[in-house]
């Protein structure tokens, strides 16, 4: 209990003075008592009067009686009076008998918590108002003890004799009573604490008991005038302790407002203040706050203090005060994001107060700072940076964070970093469509500074600058370029999915083309590849890459490099090419090499014995429409070039594998003199149709490439020709078209082919060229040569052809020689011809031709005699029929 920590020394002073001042108590009751009926006499409230008057006469002493007597007797007359006198005389009787209460109250007396004094009090209270009476009476006379036990005894009764009697005690009592009675006040039922508490504001008290008084009447009658009344005086006192004590309570008891607390804290020494700072429980109260606010080296419980307001309500007063605490950065911080998420922005001038305060603690330090900026702040985060060097990790850690998007703070540190260790994609995640120029040109520079990924170290970095550049359309290639060149695969997906139109130009740069790389820029060929990136896809061929991207190079190379000789070089022996890659490259050579381009001819001369055959006639056979007198001399010099070793030709698998040989190459440069159609190269052609030595196949070609030249020569060429000894020239001039037009030459070209008629040697080319009266002119000098036994099949072939078709005999002379032709088929072919005759002439030679060799020749004579033999019997029974036969 409360009264139980009095100290013994102040509860023997308070007995002391009981005992000294107990008449004189006395006497100020009675006239206290007397004063308070005659009160509420005035009020018209005469039961109240005479309520209090019997009270006081119950314990009253001797010396008091008459006059309150005389007081009762005035209100209720004077038998009602003596009852109530007889009633105090028998309680005084019954104390002078040792009545068993005031046996227990004499107790009290004893000690301060002892069993039996514990034991006392208990009892005591069992009886309730019972014992207000024996309290009464016995208190002016108890000890130090007896005075604190009693109190405690009176907190468990509401009877208001004990307020008017503690009334009475604070009036007349010693000091040290007084103390103790208004010590007790806070546990005391309530009318009785008030009972004294105005008893005290109407007297004369010292102020250490009014602040007593005035924590009564906060707790239970707060509004009251005398409570007004008495806060306003104590807080006016001359005693700052007192205005700090009175200020405590109001506080505490929410009855000062903040204009007040202030205007007191004001007069109050900083000891002082915060003793009254701790009572502010309203968190509103922001600019008491701030003015209590603990001063440095004074803040040994900052923490607690600074969440006890709402600091957000004055954040321009309070900001500077909060930054410069050292301490409790939880809570700082938390109060200084309370103001930031109420609007408030730090001020310019406060940058370098919150720098100090945010750099301890690192990244959450630095949100606050960022957060704490305005919209338009962006200038100020890039001068924290500058001015707090060893805290930029944490400052830029922050903003990406938070919601920041400062992207020129962001490429500012970026271009000053000397590792890259502490970036990776956060680092980039900006809207680059919405940031300056100046900032896209730093991350350009960042990349160039950068330009790969170190290997051992992570790549998180260059992802981030990768994945910017894919998402945000304002940013250039450039700022990728530098990994697209090391090789860093994910630049390369990023181009070729955001630019892939772009993507082989920056491959055509790149001193070193990455395996990887290929199928990225084989895949772009088809639709974005130009000239220019023909090189890319020679290189790919080179290279020995899977997947089959040589195929799509290939294809390009087929198609855009048509005639390009650098192009036609992968394909000559000795390859040089993978075998996978040359399987790639031969699909597209029937391309290019169709599509050479007789400018390049020196070139093209130079590559052509190194082609395999195939390669080199489609050269050579392109070339064949654009050779003029020009090139000559070049093709005649590369002709003579195959003339240095032993002819070899290209045949079987090496067609397709092996160098051309010097004989092909020879052929197609003969056939490419001829196709200048100059007189120019007739001397280089006649060199080799007239050289006995070479083979018949080059000198009819020779012959051949002769005829094609125009000029006045030609005529006179033609003549020589059909007069050589050459049955391969002579070949070659019978198949010009100019015997359609001359007779003498179709004469002298006659002659030849009867000259030469018993060779295998395609003279029979000649009738190509005639006219169809021609033809047979020379079908029929052929069949009535004496020596058509022995001519050359094909030529006894097609002069059958001419005469073949004829239902009558004209022809049956020429038929019967041929019939006697050395080659079996050529025989065949007469039998049939004979049995589609349908005339009875045509029965002997076929007779003839039942004994052949040839079992062919024989089966073709017998069913051809059937069919002429059926025609002749049909054709008799109809004559008959008809009555035609003679």
């Amino acid at each position: 209990m409360r009264n139980n920590h009095r100290t013994c020394s102040f509860v023997l002073a308070v007995g002391l003075a009981n005992i000294a001042g107990a008449s004189a108590v006395a006497q100020d009751n009675s006239a206290h008592t007397i004063a308070a009926a005659k009160i509420l006499e005035t009020k018209g409230d005469v039961a109240g009067a005479v309520r209090v008057l019997r009270q006081a006469m119950v314990g009253a002493p001797a010396e008091s009686q008459p006059v309150l007597n005389a007081q009762l007797s005035r209100l209720v007359g004077d038998e009602a009076a003596s009852g109530i006198a007889n009633a105090r005389s028998t309680i005084q009787s019954q104390g002078t008998a040792q009545d068993p209460v005031d046996r227990l109250i004499r107790v009290l007396n004893t000690g301060d918590q002892t069993p039996e004094t514990r034991s006392a009090i208990q009892q005591l209270r069992m009886l309730g108002n019972l014992v207000v009476p024996h309290l009464i009476r016995a208190f002016p006379e108890l000890g130090p003890f007896g005075v604190m036990n009693a109190l405690e005894v009176m907190r468990s009764t509401r009877d208001p004799r004990v307020g008017e009697f503690l009334a009475g005690q604070v009036k007349s009592a010693a000091p040290e009573v007084v103390t103790a009675i208004v010590w007790a006040l806070d546990e005391l039922p309530e009318a009785t604490a008030l009972r004294v508490a105005a008893e005290i504001v109407g007297g004369d008290f010292s102020e250490s008991h009014e602040l007593g008084a005035l924590r009564v009447f906060f707790e239970h009658q707060s509004e009251s005038k005398a409570c007004v009344a008495l806060k306003q005086k104590l807080l006016s006192s001359k005693d700052a302790q007192t205005r700090t004590s009175a200020a405590m309570r109001a506080i505490s008891a929410r009855q000062m407002t903040e204009a007040e607390a202030i205007a007191v804290v004001k007069t109050l020494s900083p000891k002082q203040v915060r003793q009254v700072a701790v009572y502010a429980h309203d968190d509103s109260w922001v600019k008491f706050g701030v003015l209590c606010f603990p001063p440095a080296g004074k803040r040994h419980d900052i923490g607690s203090y600074v969440n006890q307001f709402s600091w957000w309500r004055a954040p321009e007063e309070a900001a500077p005060l909060l930054l410069d605490v050292t301490a409790a950065s939880n809570q700082v911080k938390a109060a200084l994001r309370s103001m930031i998420d109420h609007g408030w922005r730090v001020p310019a001038a406060l940058d370098d107060a919150f720098h100090k305060f945010a750099a301890p603690l690192h990244r959450d330090g630095w949100a606050l700072f960022l957060d704490a900026l305005p919209a338009d702040g962006e200038d100020r985060a890039i001068r924290a940076w500058q001015k707090n060097e060893r805290s930029r990790h944490h400052l830029m850690e922050a903003m990406h964070h938070t919601d920041r998007s400062w992207v020129r703070l962001a490429v500012r540190d970026l271009v000053a970093a000397t590792s890259l260790r502490p970036y990776g994609r956060r680092s980039f995640q900006f809207d680059w469509n919405e940031a300056p120029k100046v900032a896209i040109a730093g991350l350009v520079q960042f990349a160039q500074k950068w330009p790969e990924v170190s290997p051992g170290e992570s790549s998180a970095w260059a992802d981030g600058l990768v994945e910017a550049y894919e998402s945000w359309s304002a940013l250039p290639v450039d700022v990728v370029k530098p990994l697209f060149a090391s090789g860093y695969q994910p630049a390369w997906v990023a181009v070729q999915k955001r630019h892939p139109e772009l993507l082989l130009s920056l491959v055509r740069d790149l001193k070193r083309l990455p395996v990887g790389l290929v199928a990225y820029a084989a895949a772009q060929f088809r639709r974005h590849g130009t000239e220019a990136d023909v090189p890319t896809a020679i290189r790919i061929l080179r290279m020995p890459v899977p997947g089959g991207y040589h195929a799509q190079a290939a294809e390009f190379l087929g198609h855009m490099a048509k005639g390009s000789v650098e192009v036609l070089g992968l394909l000559a022996v000795p390859f040089t090419l993978e075998p996978q890659s040359y399987v790639s490259a031969k699909r597209m050579g029937d391309a290019v090499a169709r599509g050479v381009n007789v400018e390049d001819l020196p070139a093209i001369l130079e590559l052509l014995p190194r082609l395999p055959h195939w390669y080199a006639s489609r050269v050579c056979h392109a070339l064949a429409n654009q050779v003029s007198e020009s090139h000559v001399e070049a093709l005649a010099s590369a002709l003579q070039k195959c003339y240095g070793s032993e002819w070899r030709d290209t045949i079987g698998k090496d067609r397709d594998e092996g160098a051309i040989g010097n004989r092909t190459l020879a052929l197609r440069l003969l056939e490419l003199l001829g196709s200048t159609h100059s007189e120019a190269a007739l001397p280089h052609l006649r060199r080799v149709f007239e050289n006995g030595e070479l083979s018949p196949h080059m000198i009819r070609t020779a012959a051949a490439a002769a005829l094609n030249v125009d000029g006045a020569a030609r005529r006179e060429l033609l003549q020589q020709m059909l007069q050589s000894k050459r049955t391969e020239v002579v070949v070659a001039a019978v198949q010009a078209q100019d015997l359609r037009t001359d007779a003498e030459l179709r004469a002298q070209a006659f002659a030849s082919v009867l000259g030469i008629a018993t060779e295998e040697n395609g003279a029979d080319a000649i009738f190509g060229v005639l006219e169809p009266g021609d033809q047979l002119t020379l079908a029929l000098k052929l069949l009535d040569h004496k020596d058509i036994a022995s001519f050359d099949q094909s030529l006894v072939g097609r002069a059958l052809d001419l005469i073949d078709g004829r239902k009558d005999s004209k022809y049956l002379e020429q038929l019967t020689r041929a019939s006697q032709h050395s080659n079996s088929g050529i025989r065949w072919k007469v039998a049939d011809i004979l049995g589609r005759t349908f005339v009875r002439d045509s029965v002997d030679p076929l007779l003839e031709l039942l004994k052949d060799d040839a079992g062919e020749v024989r089966a073709a004579a017998q069913q051809n005699l059937d069919q002429i033999a059926n025609y002749l019997d049909e054709r008799a029974k109809w004559e008959r029929r008809f009555g035609k036969v003679k």
